[in-house]
């Protein structure tokens, strides 16, 4: 009887604690309430994985042009096949970090591989090239009237910054001094994580130390090319990719990218756009032909021609002139110029020989051995005129 009133108690106990540890299971909603889909863009420098991907914007302006190449044997366009298939055949022991190759000349694609399983679909994240697109976009502007001068000051675009900024200098920086990188900003890419994982990589970007003169003194600097992007929206309402759209990847037949943006909404003006093989090809051919494409010029030739210029020394890392967001080779033979990026990305056009060639590559490392191609192989390639 007493072990009877002693499991009594007990029982009650151990009800009343398997009560509080059951979990709470609630009702089934008879109507699901949707969740808001919420994309955070890629903080840049690491690009967002490369797939095919459409542009976001709703309604780019269309090509009006056949977006197929033709393809031909290299010797129909004065071409050595036997020097651009050893090309090829040498990246998988010397250059195994190479994702592609396209060889152009005369509008003809006269070489084209791929490699790592990769198709002619698929993306790379180019790097730095984004620059020279911005360059372009920002030449398209100063024609369309979008944005005023070369020497149009950047503070009245930014300012609760500038009025933050204390040092004289900055009043004096102009979207000239973004584009031949000569704003004086203190800045050494060592940095570069810390501008990438910024809350605000502009602010970031207007606050840094002024360093030299503006006009003065070359300096490398992504963050500086990045501003940009935000003045191109804020003088049109329009993100850097939107612009591009209507006004440049859009009549160029270009739709499958990714171009992330920055926490404010920016698209990414100086580094991490992924395109396909075949329009970076567009995007060079575009140069090559001084800004025409199809019979439509989309750029200026007067810009083409002013924005491929050596307007600074220019050095740190292609160590060589440098133009409007253009690296330039005006004493090579042929003179070139060409668009690069980290990992060994290249555009690289040789306007004498109507020729250019294409390089996508990994961004594992700087890469800038892949350049030695074009010498070692698609030069030689090119035959004596008959």
């Amino acid at each position: 009887m007493q072990l009877i009133r002693l499991m009594v108690p007990l029982a009650l106990f151990l009800t009343v604690l398997s009560a509080c540890t059951q979990p709470t299971i609630p009702p089934t909603p008879t109507t699901p309430t949707p969740t808001p889909t919420v994309t955070t863009p890629p903080a840049p420098p690491t690009p967002p994985t490369p797939t095919v991907s459409p542009s976001d914007t709703p309604n780019p302006t269309p090509s009006p042009y056949p977006l197929d190449w033709p393809v031909s044997v290299p010797e129909d366009q004065g071409m050595d096949s036997t020097l651009l298939k050893a090309m090829g055949a040498s990246v998988p022991q010397q250059y195994p970090h190479i994702r592609s190759l396209l060889v152009l000349r005369y509008n003809t694609i006269v070489y084209e591989r791929y490699y790592k399983g990769l198709t002619a679909d698929s993306l790379h994240e180019v790097a730095s090239i984004t620059k020279s697109i911005t360059s372009a976009l920002i030449g398209i502007a100063l024609h369309r009237g979008d944005l005023q001068s070369l020497d149009q000051p950047i503070a009245p675009f930014f300012p609760e910054e500038a009025a933050a900024v204390t040092d004289p200098r900055f009043q004096r920086i102009t979207l000239r001094h973004l584009l031949d990188l000569t704003a004086g900003f203190e800045w050494e890419d060592t940095r570069l994580w810390m501008w990438a994982n910024d809350p605000n990589p502009t602010r970031y970007t207007l606050t840094l130390p002024i360093v030299a003169e503006p006009g003065e003194k070359f300096n490398y600097n992504t963050p500086a090319v990045h501003l940009l992007s935000a003045v191109l929206t804020r003088a049109t309402g329009l993100t850097e990719q939107e612009y591009a759209d209507q006004h440049l990847f859009g009549p160029l037949g270009i739709t499958q990218y990714q171009w992330p943006k920055d926490p404010q909404g920016y698209s990414m003006g100086g580094n991490s756009l992924s395109l396909r093989t075949r329009d970076l090809a567009r995007f060079g051919s575009l140069y090559l032909h001084e800004g025409s494409w199809h019979g439509q010029q989309l750029i200026s030739a007067d810009w083409v021609s002013l924005s491929t210029q050596v307007h600074t020394p220019g050095g740190y890392p292609e160590n060589l002139p440098y133009g409007f967001l253009w690296w330039v080779e005006p004493d090579a033979v042929p003179p070139a110029y060409f668009a690069a990026g980290f990992g060994g990305q290249f555009i690289y056009i040789l306007p004498s020989l109507d020729l250019v060639v294409i390089i996508t590559s990994n961004t594992d490392s700087p890469h800038m051995e892949n350049r030695q191609l074009i010498a070692d192989y698609v030069l030689p390639a090119v035959l004596p005129n008959p």
